[in-house]
């Protein structure tokens, strides 16, 4: 997955350079170093919205990474459906330029690529955790959303959507006309009138163009006859430039039998002797073309102020009244056979009804078959969690009237402690047993799922102790799958990672820097001896450390 990031004067970060390792890469720091720096540079490179900018003083972010995917990958496909090349083989490079002033530019492979185009490449590639995820995790909402994509129901769901979207349309368009049925008469004759005032005008609005140009013409007849006149007597005067293109030509034709290298200048006087008379004709007849008629001029200012009297009356553009004439009629034809017109829109409305209902029922029949093994995946989970007593259950509760999301409400209901009745999620559970369900469905998501780089900002928070082990060996397993990169506070999350970054924020007069760096094995154990005793690091606290790095690997 992803093997490399650079980021350069984004936010407090002046430059990093880091090579990423397979499996489960951990940050740690300080409170306030910026560790979500990093992660927000990676978010804004795929496309997601973040309140962080351009360094202060420089004149553009640079954020690059190189990820290479498994030949059969999707994103491959997808690569190549849009047209972007791959000359590295399985590697291809994501970057993007942010200039302190104007609009920022990505480029995959070199290639520009467009903000729509960058987020539908990350849904294949990336996912970011965030702690606003796990509080989404008490929501209704959110908890559907689990369950449909768990159950590869999202095909269904958008099909249920655009199926609700549709009936309602109808059940509106019907309900509005059985509101207006007592204006349906005064609505008649308000049609009737437009059509009447319409309907002579369209053999106008037919030829729109040519009575303009024709406007045009007549307008100007006067100054137009008067410059051909001029033309005219310009190349028939005897001195014109047509008697001497004759006169030429006849000189040439006399001596062309004598000098044979003057054939071709002699035929090319003659073609242009005869494209002269050619012309001379043309010019008589646009002369006698171009005469006033201020009868018919009078004739077509008439029709184009009527017509632009009628738009402005209707408040549309001129070249939009044939459109409103179609319109008009369509509505009268309707309201010319009431009762049709009626039964029509009864029949849409039953019609697109039982299309969404029957689009209800098989999203049901798949939320009904998801729901046991969803939450005997979860339970499984759980166990590893230090949450074995947890029992963990999906409502499906049927609505009295069906929404655009289905036809019932899920509910996520848990009962943490032996005994303890279920309750829902939002009402029972703490933080820390929140973010460890919230663990235990991303385990569970990406049992099956192609490799993606999974970001996880601090979803430990809240565990401690023996549970934060298990957080941590999650974690790790979850690795082996997927590409993890995990922001935490816990030294046993810590100690789980297969590479350990560290990030520090320095200040020097009034520069502040966040600089993030690769830890070696005595490093690490130093990090996560800080963590475990705070400031100051004791000898029993580089001893934990080392021993929980052991455990770990």
């Amino acid at each position: 997955m992803l093997q490399r990031v650079y980021v350069e004067n984004f936010g407090l970060i002046d430059r990093c350079a880091l090579d990423v390792h397979a499996g489960m890469t951990v940050l740690t720091g300080e409170t306030g170093a910026g560790k979500s720096m990093l992660i927000g540079a990676i978010a804004t490179l795929f496309g997601q919205k973040t309140h962080v900018g351009v360094r202060p003083d420089t004149p553009q972010a640079v954020i690059e990474t190189t990820l290479a995917l498994e030949p059969q990958h999707p994103a491959h496909e997808w690569l190549l459906e849009q047209g972007f090349t791959a000359d590295l083989g399985n590697e291809f490079t994501i970057k993007k330029l942010i200039p302190a002033e104007g609009h920022s530019r990505s480029f995959c492979n070199g290639q520009r690529i467009t903000q729509q185009q960058i987020q539908q490449l990350s849904a294949l590639v990336l996912d970011i955790h965030s702690q606003t995820d796990t509080q989404q995790l008490r929501q209704k909402r959110f908890q559907m959303h689990i369950l449909d994509r768990f159950g590869g129901c999202e095909a269904a769901l958008n099909e249920a959507q655009q199926a609700y979207y549709t009936w309602r349309e109808a059940a509106e368009a019907l309900q509005n006309a059985q509101q207006n049925a007592d204006g349906h008469a005064q609505r008649l004759i308000e049609l009737e009138a437009q059509v009447a005032e319409l309907e002579p005008l369209i053999p106008v609005l037919e030829q729109l163009d040519s009575l303009k140009e024709e406007q045009q013409r007549l307008t100007h007849a006067v100054q137009i006859g008067e410059a051909l006149g001029a033309a005219q007597a310009v190349l028939n005067d005897e001195q014109g430039v047509l008697d001497a293109l004759g006169r030429v030509a006849r000189q040439l034709d006399m001596v062309a039998d004598k000098a044979p290298e003057l054939g071709d200048l002699n035929n090319r006087f003659s073609a242009l002797d005869n494209e002269a008379s050619d012309l001379v004709r043309d010019l008589q007849r646009a002369l006698e073309q171009a005469q006033p008629d201020p009868a018919r001029l009078d004739q077509i200012n008439q029709q184009l102020s009527t017509v632009s009297d009628v738009a402005r009356k209707h408040r549309s553009e001129v070249q939009h009244l044939q459109e409103l004439f179609s319109t008009i009629q369509h509505e009268l034809a309707q309201h010319e056979n009431p009762a049709q017109s009626m039964q029509h829109l009864q029949e849409a409305e039953q019609k697109t009804q039982q299309v969404f209902a029957t689009a209800c029922t098989k999203l049901s029949k798949l939320r009904v078959a998801a729901k046991p093994k969803l939450e005997k995946a979860v339970a499984s989970a759980l166990t590893n969690l230090h949450m074995a007593s947890t029992r963990f259950e999906v409502q499906l509760d049927t609505l009295e009237q069906a929404t655009a999301t289905g036809a019932e409400q899920v509910t996520f209901a848990v009962a943490v402690n032996p005994g303890q009745p279920l309750g829902r999620l939002q009402d029972v559970a703490s933080g820390g047993e929140v973010s460890r369900l919230m663990l235990a469905l991303k385990q569970v998501f990406y049992a099956n799922l192609p490799p993606q780089l999974v970001i996880f900002d601090e979803i430990d928070t809240g565990i401690s102790g023996a549970v934060a082990s298990a957080a941590g060996a999650a974690l790790r397993e979850l690795g082996q799958t997927q590409q993890v990169l995990t922001i935490t506070h816990l030294p046993q999350v810590a100690a789980s990672g297969a590479q350990h970054w560290n990030i520090a924020k320095t200040t020097k007069g009034d520069t502040t820097t966040t600089t993030i760096t690769e830890l070696d094995k005595s490093e690490r154990q130093q990090e996560i001896a800080r963590l475990l005793a705070g400031t100051e690091t004791t000898a029993a606290a580089t001893a934990a450390a080392q021993e929980l790095l052991q455990g770990a690997t």
